[in-house]
């Protein structure tokens, strides 16, 4: 049953918009240890050359399989191992952000 609003909302009409391209809202790794860990990745639509991101419920990535990804799947080795190494340089970077 709808209830009547004594201030009716007129919104716009607004032009059609591309989003082409995919953005990352928010990553988690989680690895308790070396044969137990799993990720989740929410990304939203993304328009790189207007530099805007869609205002949409995000979709998600995830798996409990983090290690297994890992061995099989290249591009997952690569960015894990890059994770690895930025920790130092991150745990420096930090120290001078410290007042």
């Amino acid at each position: 049953m709808a209830i009547p609003n004594r201030i009716p909302l007129t919104v716009p009409a607004t032009a059609a918009k591309e989003f082409p391209h995919i953005w990352i809202r928010s990553i988690k790794v989680a690895a308790p240890s070396q044969d137990r860990g799993g990720f989740e990745i929410k990304t939203v639509p993304y328009n790189a050359v207007a530099g805007e991101i869609a205002d949409v419920h995000p979709t998600t990535l995830s798996s409990s399989e983090l290690w297994r990804a890992v061995a099989e799947v290249p591009e997952v080795a690569q960015a894990m191992g890059a994770i690895f190494a930025a920790v130092p340089a991150l745990e420096a970077w930090l120290l001078t952000q410290e007042d």
